[in-house]
């Protein structure tokens, strides 16, 4: 397939580039909203054509775009995308409001195009293990999650995450949104209630929040906390999972690379569990993306997770804001 880049971003540059060239996929063009930025994001990574104008990108011969520019541009860019009739991997938050994203996933599903969000950390043989485990009932009833999401944002990304609010600035559109993903994933359910609380340590300001703690009720019954933070420089993400028979516990569990440790502790003791697929995570999630467009599978996570995750991240601003346990529909 061809691809069109909206957004000369660190994240294409970095992982999804890579992962589109190790699937023979060819990149045809790149977009920004500085025509500069463009042509130097072109020339760095070998792309034959760049622009500052997004229909130059949308009428040129591709079949699909990944979207990875700066949060509030998604829904004008992905709903032009749908329009043209491409298939589109989009960042997350995959728009600023729920109305936008329900009319983002409805378009594109009414267009029978494929829509994924980009949640990395769910593709990792890791976590599909640990989620196999859950629905076969090796923990037993499912009773608690713990995700402690951390990090020290590295000084390449210091930039509109922590000065533009409009953008979608903060680590809860930033770090959040992939938590809930990873926890639904894992939980198998939705988001009951929530209620977060943030403040900043340095990086944030009083609107833009650089770290936040959450708590999460379920659907179906399971409690979940969450710890994100822009500004820790020594912590080991990890993730415990707690059952009836069973506990779980990750090492380097939130992270871009297929690295995490997976303990299991029950009634026969404590083991470390084998994890067999360590392929990275960018070049499975991209060759799923093509399988769904080509023999209608599903990708790894769809818009409809984009929703989700948006859902629950949007929830605990809201919670923040109005100091009350939030519930979502």
């Amino acid at each position: 397939m061809k691809w069109g880049l909206i957004g000369a971003s660190d994240i294409a540059e970095t992982r999804v580039i890579p992962a589109l060239l190790a699937n023979q996929q060819e990149i045809a063009i790149v977009q920004s909203t500085k025509i500069g930025r463009a042509e130097e994001f072109a020339k760095s990574n070998n792309i034959l054509k760049s622009t500052d104008d997004l229909q130059q990108l949308l009428n040129s011969d591709i079949d699909a775009v990944y979207i990875s520019s700066t949060n509030e541009k998604h829904f004008e860019q992905a709903m032009a995308a749908i329009k043209a009739k491409k298939h589109l991997l989009c960042e997350k938050p995959i728009a600023m409001s729920l109305a936008d994203a329900q009319e983002m996933v409805t378009a594109a599903k009414n267009a029978n195009l494929i829509f994924a969000t980009n949640h990395h950390i769910r593709v990792a043989g890791s976590h599909q293990l640990v989620r196999n485990l859950i629905a076969n009932g090796e923990l037993g009833e499912l009773i608690s999650v713990r995700i402690n999401h951390a990090v020290a944002l590295p000084d390449r990304l210091k930039g509109w995450r922590i000065t533009d609010q409009a953008a979608g600035g903060g680590v809860v559109l930033d770090i959040v949104v992939h938590d809930v993903d990873t926890l639904r994933f894992l939980i198998g359910s939705n988001i009951s209630e929530v209620v977060g609380l943030t403040n900043s340590f340095g990086l944030g300001t009083e609107k833009i929040e650089d770290s936040a703690m959450v708590i999460y009720k379920f659907e179906n019954g399971v409690l979940a906390t969450s710890h994100e933070s822009f500004v820790v420089k020594h912590n080991v993400t990890t993730l415990d999972i707690h059952g009836t028979k069973g506990s779980i516990f990750m090492e380097n569990a939130m992270t871009q690379d297929p690295v995490a440790q997976v303990t299991i502790r029950d009634a026969s003791g404590t083991r470390e569990l084998t994890v067999s697929d360590r392929e990275d995570l960018y070049i499975k999630a991209i060759r799923q993306f093509v399988r769904a467009v080509e023999k209608g599978e599903s990708p790894y996570a769809d818009g409809d997770d984009g929703y989700r995750s948006l859902q629950g991240a949007l929830a605990v601003l809201e919670s923040v804001n109005t100091k009350k346990v939030v519930k979502l529909n």
